[in-house]
């Protein structure tokens, strides 16, 4: 909150390991599951950057919380930032994201980890095909990749392309395989 109005929040950190941003280009969670105890909470808001040290969450309550985004707030830790991520919060980001191209011919397309599941392709980005897409945050290294015509693990690494098809051993293969660039 500041002065009274909602602030949006472009990323959210839970103790420093990031759980959204908001330009990932998959279906977006707004709910997050977290342990219960104490837990770091980050906010990166267009503005500011608000940290709160040490916060309580119980077992089976949701919860639901807003912050003064105010540097005189001693609450919690409060600092101005500019509207775009400096080079060390850009980095902190990259390592959970990761880009996939879109040529998932309109069938259904995910990529998951141990903690979340994300829909690449929700209907009403079904008509984005051919473009590539960031998607993230993925906290694991080992990550997988489902379509109807793959079931995939592989291994999240900085600058490598993968190609996932249906069947390459086949002279007739479909022409689906799923490119996937990881940044």
């Amino acid at each position: 909150m500041k002065e009274g109005n909602f602030e949006a929040v472009n990323i959210i950190y839970v103790d420093e390991v990031p759980v959204f941003y908001y330009n990932a280009q998959q279906l977006q969670q707004y709910a997050f599951a977290i342990t219960p105890g104490v837990h770091s909470i980050r906010l990166r808001t267009p503005g500011y950057e608000i940290w709160i040290k040490e916060m309580f969450f119980r077992e089976g309550v949701k919860t639901t919380f807003s912050v003064g985004a105010d540097i005189t707030n001693r609450q919690v830790h409060v600092v101005k930032r500019k509207p775009v991520l400096d080079d060390s919060e850009a980095a902190r980001l990259n390592r959970y994201m990761i880009k996939v191209m879109d040529n998932f011919e309109g069938a259904k397309a995910f990529v998951h980890d141990d903690s979340v599941k994300l829909w690449l392709n929700p209907p009403p980005l079904l008509g984005s095909r051919g473009h590539d897409r960031l998607v993230g945050p993925l906290k694991s290294s080992l990550l997988y990749f489902q379509s109807p015509a793959v079931n995939q693990a592989f291994s999240k690494r900085p600058v490598t392309h993968t190609h996932f098809c249906r069947d390459l051993s086949s002279k007739n293969h479909i022409k689906t395989c799923m490119l996937l660039i990881l940044h």
